[in-house]
């Protein structure tokens, strides 16, 4: 306690973060929600993911530390959806939020949603590969390399809270992969599946 004290008051961000945590739990300090609110800001202000989406949860209701304010909940969501943070990415997704906004690419923040590791991405991702859908070309490797990745994230992660859509995706990934499977040469599927590994590898 002493040294996140300490290094919290000196600006350090992730210290800042696991002090409002201590303070949400009270774990060492008397729980208090509104000052775990206080270190949370502080942290966010600074870029830590983490606190931003707790900041974003405060603002959308979490323990009625503020008022409720949707639009400021997604501000917050989406700065750190945009560092990779995959429950504010959920939460976005939920809302049928953007995850990056006045951006050049429609498509952009389901491509970086399909990176950070969504299931539901990437497997949509795959569906406009395949299809030559809303400006992507029709590239079936393409396509089979994000229901490869949709299949692998689906088994690595238990999904909780889900809507029907996602309770359908362990039904429709493997149906989609040997769809595109069936039109594809061994030499497609052998490069799709290097470019699986090869996203895995470098998050790309």
């Amino acid at each position: 306690m002493t040294w996140f004290r300490r290094a919290a008051e000196q600006g350090d961000a992730m210290a800042e973060f696991n002090l409002g945590l201590m303070h949400a739990r009270g774990d060492g300090v008397t729980q208090n929600y509104h000052q775990a609110l206080d270190w949370y800001f502080k942290a966010a202000e600074q870029g830590y993911p983490e606190a931003q989406y707790w900041v974003g949860m405060a603002y959308a209701g979490w323990q009625a530390v503020l008022p409720l304010d949707l639009s400021v909940a997604v501000k917050w969501w989406r700065q750190a959806a945009q560092q990779g943070h995959s429950e504010a990415i959920r939460q976005l997704e939920k809302l049928k939020e953007p995850v990056c906004r006045d951006h050049e690419d429609p498509d952009s923040d389901l491509k970086l949603a399909a990176k950070f590791g969504s299931a539901r991405a990437q497997y949509l991702v795959g569906v406009r590969y395949e299809g030559g859908l809303d400006g992507f070309p029709q590239d079936l490797v393409e396509a089979y390399k994000f229901f490869r990745l949709a299949e692998t994230t689906l088994s690595c992660k238990r999904i909780e809270n889900v809507d029907d859509f996602e309770n359908q995706l362990p039904r429709l990934v493997p149906q989609a992969l040997q769809r595109v499977k069936s039109a594809m040469t061994s030499a497609q599927i052998a490069e799709s599946e290097r470019r699986a590994l090869a996203f895995f590898k470098r998050g790309s």
